[in-house]
């Protein structure tokens, strides 16, 4: 598909091929920083839950030497 989009692109001139470049390239480089993104979010997600389990242990245990 893409090439095909070069080659009509290069057909209509140089400014509609430079534009379906830089289109392109653009569309890969989101697709790779959304990519960082998700798994950014998904190790901070990790994280806080592992955060949690803690504090809530914590949590439990206060309470079991408070009763």
């Amino acid at each position: 598909m893409e090439e095909g989009l070069m080659k009509l692109a290069i057909e209509q001139g140089l400014w509609a091929a430079l534009f379906v470049g830089l289109l392109l390239w653009t569309l890969r480089q989101n697709n790779a920083r959304e990519t960082r993104y998700l798994e950014i979010i998904k190790t901070l997600g990790e994280e806080v839950r592992a955060r949690l389990d803690r504090l809530e242990s914590l949590a439990s245990r206060g309470r079991r030497d408070d009763g």
